[in-house]
């Protein structure tokens, strides 16, 4: 398996990788570190219907308008297309279409070239149209290669056919107003066909936080829109099956999406930057994403588990994931996935890479022991101190409160008796009649003889005045 990135400093990237338990994998670094050469996107050279070499070579736009070949194989570059050769505008999208080079800007022009031999580009054969006002995205069908879809800012989405460039396939409408009547903002930064629909079904992400699915056999507008969360979308994918969707926001969530019902089914985590690009395998269930936290990770679908994940010291911009299906698909050991990274230059070591960068689960891990211990020390005090305090109690007989609770009753206990009252004995002579014993003493019997005005002398009734 081998999955290609590119980086802000402009170099390209190969991992190269099995997902056996206790494998290794190779890190190989192209071209040299230069800001004003960036690659902006990539693209497999070779045809995918091709069965053998389908990853040997990759199509990458730079930044300062000139077409790049790189073997991936011998690291031998050329440039194919010189400066300038698709405008003065960065570009947004580089796609083949059968035999086809593909390339549109970010004003919304898309210009094609003849792919020759050995992957050459007939630079006589251009032809260019004017797509869309403005675009962020450009997207070649695999099933109908001559039909490329594209969208950016305050666009709709078009269809267009490479073989009739006079008038677009398809437009979209936007969605329908809101109460007030005001339109609902347009920004498309993500474009991805849904396999086995052809070119029929697209769905596409927005800058405000939307997920929408496109059927132009059905109607113009979404057949449905997803808001996904808080943030933006920053890339997106659709599953082999053709049944989810996963995108991944600006924060790092990545997080899958059924195509049929609209909902969430899962979350893949692991992502700490924002997610800058995100592919699907062709064929087996499995997802590769990369982004600002300088990691590529490699998730299995079905389980939503990070299966590899490989740190490569800079921050990626775009992401390849080879077709390839020669490797063994296994779950890899845990310990060993983020190990074993043999890094090799174009046919010499790279010696920036140090076991320190690379291993930083086991970094992680020595961080989660350490609050691990802090937590039992933390307990082990408290523990300490409850048992002191308990202590203290039975010695001292406890607390002051407790101390005035106890001398209280005790005052109760040892106090004096009261003399018997004419009521007390009464309920005597009765209880004796009855052949009951009577109570010693009755500490209620004072107070019912003041509130009755029964004691020893009877009170004398007062006349009353005339």
């Amino acid at each position: 398996m081998k999955v290609v990135t590119s980086d802000d400093t402009g170099l390209i990237t190969r991992v190269e990788c099995t997902l056996e338990s206790d494998s290794s994998a190779v890190v190989r670094r192209y071209r040299e570190q230069n800001r004003s050469t960036i690659p902006l996107c990539l693209c497999f050279a070779n045809d995918t219907k091709e069965t053998s070499a389908i990853d040997s070579h990759v199509y990458s736009a730079l930044k300062d308008g000139s077409v790049e070949l790189l073997s991936l194989e011998t690291g031998a570059r050329s440039v194919v297309l010189e400066k300038e050769s698709f405008g003065t505008h960065p570009a947004v999208g580089i796609q083949r279409s059968a035999s086809t080079l593909v390339v549109a800007d970010q004003s919304g022009e898309v210009k094609s070239w003849k792919i020759g031999e050995e992957f050459s580009v007939d630079r006589d054969s251009s032809t260019s149209f004017k797509a869309c006002s403005h675009a962020e995205s450009m997207k070649v069908c695999a099933e109908e290669p001559s039909i490329i879809a594209i969208g950016g800012q305050n666009t709709d989405l078009f269809l267009w056919d490479l073989e009739h460039t006079d008038k677009f396939v398809f437009k979209s409408k936007n969605v329908r107003p809101d109460k007030l009547q005001l339109q609902a903002p347009k920004h498309i930064v993500d474009i991805a066909f849904r396999p086995q629909t052809g070119s029929s079904q697209i769905v596409t992400g927005t800058k405000y936080k939307e997920v929408r699915l496109y059927d132009r056999k059905a109607q113009l507008r979404p057949v449905f829109n997803i808001t996904i969360g808080e943030y933006a979308v920053g890339a997106l994918t659709v599953t082999p099956n053709g049944n989810e969707v996963i995108v991944g926001d600006v924060s790092g969530g990545v997080t899958s999406y059924d195509l049929r019902t609209g909902k969430a089914v899962a979350k893949f985590k692991g992502l700490v930057g924002a997610c800058r690009d995100i592919q699907c395998h062709p064929t087996l269930n499995y997802v590769a994403a990369c982004g600002l936290d300088r990691h590529v990770r490699i998730f299995n679908i079905n389980t939503r588990s990070c299966v590899r994940k490989f740190y490569l010291k800079t921050r990626m911009s775009c992401l390849l994931f080879s077709p390839d299906e020669r490797v063994a698909m296994e779950v890899p050991n845990k310990k060993s996935a983020s190990k074993d990274l043999s890094n090799l230059d174009q046919g010499q070591a790279d010696d920036d890479v140090d076991e320190d960068d690379v291993d930083d689960d086991a970094l992680w891990a020595e961080l989660d022991t350490a609050s691990a211990k802090k937590r039992e020390e933390a307990a082990r005090i408290v523990e300490s101190k409850v048992r002191q305090s308990k202590r203290a109690g039975q010695r001292g007989g406890g607390s002051a409160r407790d101390k005035k609770r106890k001398q209280s009753v005790e005052g109760n206990n040892n106090a004096a008796p009261t003399a018997p009252t004419t009521t007390d004995r009464l309920q005597e002579k009765r209880q004796k009649k009855q052949g009951k014993k009577a109570p010693a003493e009755s500490s209620m019997m004072p107070m019912l003889a003041s509130v009755t005005g029964l004691d020893d002398t009877r009170q004398a009734k007062t006349p009353k005045k005339k």
